[in-house]
């Protein structure tokens, strides 16, 4: 079995910005991860139709350790199968190209027809149904001549990447093709370590030399080329205009397509750059259209000039060993020796190819150091990096859900200590024979029924169908609110999404119902597996929210509760035990200030705090402290803190956490209240953090007419924390899901007039002569730690903060009682102005000397900046400051 807990460990190392961890290249269990999780999960260019022109074709590869076989019917449709005979096992034919009426296993001569039905076994019983036991199917989709395969149970969506390559691609005529050549290569190294390099940009003008000739390296910018300003690329645009070439560029979750010039005076990508082949594919015949380059993770890219189509492909066939395949195709009336020579063709590529190999091979033994640590990525580097690096992330939930599903009866989890769910969940685990009992009773989901739920089809399991969830990378945070998750069409054509007021959920058996609580108590997921049983544990209101929310944050997961300090306190109570510590960063909100210092406490768990979250020294100093008492179990962060703004370090910290290992078994969760500024100025989970609280009764809820709050992060986090929100009751009802996913709606607009009326009031405030001090984001001095910080990790300074006025707590009320738009009250972002002292409200659980301590004192008043005209407001602001 694979240690599933080493892996997540790994994964939890990773540095934003930074490789992969050591692991990730030499653990064997990584290896099979790998293979099964990404490999196995993805969509795989596996060649081109050219290479199975015409009915009775078939083509055969190894993905991974999977033999894989796509037939071309007698009616000449694409179809493919697993190549693995169903009696044994035996690979029923070679990997490579070729014509077959039929499919024969070496083994005992099991027959199968090229769409898969097994024709012909001898020597079985009587009772043997051969029409059970054609060849596992695979999905398969063609895309202007590329051919592509998944071999997963449910595939990626694939609409999408096809609209974006087709209009690209097919003026390149893929179907008009032959293949020219092919070759391999064996690279002694780990996958991960030959696609970073086939990939990266920026070592190219040293490390290929000849390439750097025709490809213009330096133009490369986060895995795009620069076109704005740019006279070649105003030149290319014209050009290609009168062909009706598009350019791009498009990017998704596992790929990238663009037009890009090449050098000037360069058309292809050849030694001296000009065309390999007399007869050229592209339409119009026009030589210069530059290079399309479409990029698939995770294992291949083509570039697509007028003359040819060259297609690199990485597969591993061991943990630091992988089989580079190179492909070059040209136009199907294109003769070899007349119109074009291989050498010439192929040369370019031929030493790209080897000088990758000489950089990677000796990587390997560099892995096995000791010393080794990740280092940063150049800026050319990182979108190639974060995209592979996103398949490998996004993969180890699936993988620990299915560990639980398989695991032998009466075992705890196989993640270890990490994981909860065994000391969470109710009712006898699942043997073997159980499993297959509930399978057999209809469970599985491609066998469960559809029904109407929330205003979508969803599968019997109560999810969403797939195309449904699936983050749309493309789309603007603008655009993800108002529509992500819901399709009008499958709601009787509402626009919006009905309310779903039901506390239970019906059940077609009594069967039915024993295997839906067995599944949703013992099942590989809970919460997200399971059918709807009872609104307290989920509903299709809070599920399309809960989605919504997680895409906003670029989270795998969230959970959304009944209030943000119902949030904040599971999020405590999941991921800490009795005799742990806490770091937390100073200020704090007052409810959570008063969450660890009181109830936590009681419970055996010590708050220890941060006096400077923008210092390394400060944060270690704090947690020696803290580990005097216990392990550190979590680093709770509010950052812009609550009131003062003031900033944390968050990278600094999950470095910080990152190391504690060396200290203790455990790596702290870390958590960031993100309530002051949003999903849409701040994503802490970019930066390491784990888990992303917010509460949604302020920005995302908007109308100060609801109560809620959420938590995103990975599968891994979330998970334990939405368990113990169905323990405690702390869930959000189906009304308030509704009403946020109706304010999410307008939260961009909203949050950009809040901001600009923000910076306003800010400035007046500056330069008013009886405000001593104001601590809005946009002010913080340049060059500063805490501008440094504030630059890299928001995009805003938002729209609430606070400032002091000359005197204390008598003229502060002065002030307050005069005020005639500004509304007096705590809280903050509505789409009123509000304003508190905070000293007396948001903060009088604090102790007065740890109020002073952080900067809070009776001058303070917490301003929220709403929508009104800002006018208005800083004229009330001023009418006020007279009282003073």
């Amino acid at each position: 079995m694979l240690d599933l807990s080493m892996i997540a460990a790994v994964f939890a190392q990773r540095k934003p910005g930074h490789t992969l961890p050591q692991a990730l290249y030499n653990s064997p269990d990584v290896y099979e991860f790998d293979l099964e999780a990404i490999y196995g999960q993805s969509w795989i260019l596996a060649g081109f139709t050219c290479e199975i022109p015409r009915p009775r074709g078939v083509l055969a590869l190894t993905i991974g350790r999977s033999p894989v076989v796509i037939t071309r019917d007698r009616d000449g449709a694409l179809r493919a199968f697993h190549n693995s005979c169903r009696h044994r096992g035996a690979q029923v034919c070679n990997d490579g190209a070729g014509a077959r009426s039929r499919l024969t296993c070496p083994y005992h001569q099991w027959v199968y027809g090229l769409d898969g039905k097994l024709v012909h076994a001898k020597d079985m019983q009587p009772s043997f149904k051969a029409d059970e036991h054609g060849l596992k199917p695979v999905h398969v989709e063609e895309v202007a001549g590329a051919i592509f395969v998944s071999m997963a149970e449910t595939p990626q969506a694939f609409d999408r990447f096809r609209s974006h390559l087709e209009p690209l691609l097919a003026p390149h005529r893929l179907n008009e093709a032959k293949l020219a050549h092919q070759n391999t290569l064996v690279e002694k190294g780990n996958w991960k370590l030959v696609m970073e390099n086939a990939r990266e940009c920026y070592h190219c003008a040293v490390g290929h030399p000849e390439l750097a000739l025709t490809f213009p390296i330096g133009e490369a910018k986060g895995g795009h080329f620069a076109k704005d300003g740019d006279p070649r690329h105003t030149a290319f645009d014209a050009k290609l205009a009168p062909l009706g070439l598009a350019k791009g560029p498009y990017d998704g979750p596992w790929w990238q397509v663009e037009r890009f010039p090449l050098k000037d005076g360069q058309v292809s990508l050849t030694m001296d750059g000009q065309p390999a082949v007399k007869k050229l594919m592209i339409e119009g015949d026009q030589p210069d259209v530059g290079s399309l380059r479409w990029a698939i993770e995770p294992h291949s890219f083509c570039h697509s000039t007028s003359d040819t189509t060259v297609y690199f492909s990485a597969m591993p066939t061991g943990p630091h060993e992988t089989v580079v395949t190179c492909k070059w195709l040209v136009h199907q009336d294109a003769v070899e020796g007349v119109d074009y020579d291989v050498e010439r063709l192929t040369a370019l590529w031929n030493i790209t190819n080897q000088q990758d190999r000489d950089l990677v091979e000796p990587q390997p033994a560099r892995r096995q150091f000791t010393r080794l640590h990740a280092g940063a990525l150049l800026r050319g580097g990182r979108r190639i990096r974060h995209a592979l690096y996103r398949l490998v992330l996004r993969q180890g939930a699936g993988l620990h859900r299915r560990a639980h599903r398989h695991r032998p009866a009466g075992e705890g989890c196989p993640c270890g200590a990490r994981c909860r769910r065994s000391r969470i969940r109710r009712g006898a685990r699942l043997g073997g024979d159980d499993r297959r009992a509930r399978d057999g009773a209809g469970l599985r989901r491609r066998d469960r029924r559809r029904r109407t739920v929330a205003g979508r089809f969803v599968s019997g399991d109560g999810l969403p169908e797939r195309h449904d969830m699936e983050p749309r990378e493309g789309l603007h945070p603008d655009t993800l609110a108002v529509g992500f998750g819901y399709d009008p069409a499958e709601a009787y054509g509402a626009v919006k999404p009905p309310i779903v007021l039901s506390s239970t959920f019906a059940y077609p058996s009594a069967q039915a119902a024993k295997d839906v609580h067995r599944a949703y108590f013992d099942g590989p997921a809970p919460e997200r597996d399971a059918p709807f049983i009872y609104a307290r544990l989920d509903h299709p209101n809070l599920k399309l929210l809960q989605a919504r929310l997680a895409v906003l944050d670029g989270a795998e997961d969230a959970a959304a509760f009944s209030s943000g300090m119902a949030a904040i306190s599971a999020a405590m109570l999941a991921h800490l035990k009795p005799g742990d510590s806490v770091l937390h960063t100073t200020p704090l909100y007052g409810g959570t200030h008063g969450l660890l210092h009181g109830p936590l406490t009681g419970l055996g768990i010590k708050p220890v705090g941060i006096a400077d979250a923008l210092d390394r020294e400060s944060v270690a100093a704090a947690a020696e402290i803290a580990l005097k008492h216990g392990p550190i179990g979590l680093i709770h962060v509010e950052s812009p803190a609550n009131p003062t703004a003031g900033i944390a370090d968050i990278a600094m910290i999950a470095a910080f956490a990152d190391e504690m290992t060396r200290l203790q078994e455990k790596r702290p969760v870390i958590s960031v209240d993100n309530t002051f500024l949003g999903s849409l100025l701040q994503r802490p989970l970019e930066h390491g953090a784990d888990l992303c609280i917010t509460s949604l009764t302020k920005y995302a809820g908007g109308h100060s007419d609801l109560l809620g709050g959420c938590l995103t992060g990975s599968l891994e986090r979330v998970g334990p924390v939405r368990m113990l929100r169905t323990l405690l009751g702390t869930h959000m009802d189906p009304f308030t899901s509704w009403l946020l996913l109706r304010s999410l709606e307008t939260f961009p607009l909203r949050n950009g007039r809040a901001n600009a009326n923000a910076g306003a009031i800010a400035a007046f405030l500056r330069d008013h002569p009886k405000v001593t001090n104001v601590t809005y984001l946009g002010f913080l001095d340049e060059g500063s730690p805490a501008r440094a910080v504030y630059d890299r990790q928001c995009t805003g300074a938002g729209s609430t903060f606070s400032f002091k006025i000359a005197g204390g707590e008598a003229e502060a009320f002065a002030m307050l009682d005069r005020l005639k738009v500004f509304r007096m009250a705590v809280s903050l972002g509505g789409t009123e102005s509000l304003i508190c002292h905070s000293a007396s409200t948001t903060h009088y659980l604090v102790p007065p000397e740890i109020r002073r301590e952080v900067g809070v004192d009776d001058s303070s008043l917490r301003i929220s900046v709403g929508i009104e005209h800002p006018d208005d407001l800083i004229a009330d602001l001023a009418q006020a400051l007279d009282a003073i």
